[in-house]
């Protein structure tokens, strides 16, 4: 005969338990507790991807942008998922032990990048409208000859509205923003400047924040930080070919980069080869045209 305290004791939380009375509270709470990580594991598995995109649409520069926070905290996040499980599944005292130590770390990182993350929103972000309907009724405004004040100006406003989607496509005026764009670029040099950012865009152009992304998008077919490379890529190359005797940090400098090695990266990725290798490639063709010509 087997006795009582022979048999084995059941932890109230083992496999068994979870699949004979699911309906438990015991059992189900557990179960609700472990589906939220699973949750925000893949809330930030899909928009870590959009989170880039929308640093690339607004910045210039990906240097202060850090983004590999968010790839760590999807790392601790999947960490502290299994421990959930681990703890939920088992009645291990050292599992319980570990569990906590490891949501210790994992709080205590959270709080260091609260603390000292950098805002990725530029300055005056909130500030300027993003409705779209305000944007157009603002360069409706600002294209129309009629001087009005008053009651007359709110009636201009009004019958804006109601005939903005036939009398200004955003589309119809594409080609005009990216004329003036490229002449603002090539006059005034903006992406000269470190801290060269979308919202600048707007001292030339009526357009908010997210038709200034629009008009990047379907204009040029490329992010804002893709177009600003552009220019200070070919500002790097005229400097590497015209001033030899500068050196590589001062050429990042000159052409609008955070750093030497942001400059090297992105000419790399351009040109497949480092700025000093491109620079006697060039010199040595150059070398070889006029020796032709003579």
């Amino acid at each position: 005969m087997i006795k009582l305290h022979d048999l084995p004791l059941q932890s109230p939380d083992s496999l068994m338990i979870l699949s004979h009375d699911f309906w438990n509270h015991n059992v189900w709470v557990p179960l609700l507790i472990l589906a939220y990580p699973l949750f925000s594991l893949a809330i930030m598995l899909r928009y870590r991807k959009n989170y880039k995109k929308w640093c690339e649409e607004n910045y210039a520069s990906m240097e202060n942008m850090d983004i590999k926070w968010l790839g760590d905290y999807i790392f601790s996040n999947f960490v502290i998922t299994l421990s959930c499980y681990v703890v939920v599944l088992s009645d291990n005292v050292r599992s319980v032990l570990m569990h906590n130590i490891i949501f210790l770390i994992f709080f205590l990182y959270g709080f260091y990048r609260v603390l000292f993350q950098k805002s990725p929103y530029p300055e005056g972000y909130f500030k300027v409208s993003m409705n779209e309907t305000k944007a157009e009724i603002r360069e409706l405004m600002n294209n129309s000859n009629r001087c009005q004040t008053g009651d007359e100006q709110t009636d201009t406003v009004a019958t804006g509205e109601n005939d903005l989607n036939q009398r200004y496509q955003f589309t119809n005026k594409l080609p005009e923003y990216k004329t003036k764009l490229e002449q603002w670029m090539l006059s005034e040099k903006p992406y000269l400047r470190r801290d060269f950012k979308l919202t600048d865009a707007m001292e030339i152009l009526p357009l908010n924040r997210s038709y200034l992304s629009r008009l990047f998008n379907e204009g040029y077919g490329e992010t804002f930080y893709q177009f600003v490379m552009r220019y200070r890529i070919a500002e790097s190359k005229h400097l590497l070919l015209t001033r030899p005797d500068l050196n590589i940090t001062c050429i990042a400098d000159l052409s609008g980069f955070s750093s030497p090695s942001v400059f090297s990266r992105a000419f790399m990725q351009e040109t497949s080869c480092t700025p000093l290798q491109w620079r006697e490639k060039e010199m040595v063709k150059k070398n070889v045209d006029d020796r032709f010509i003579q």
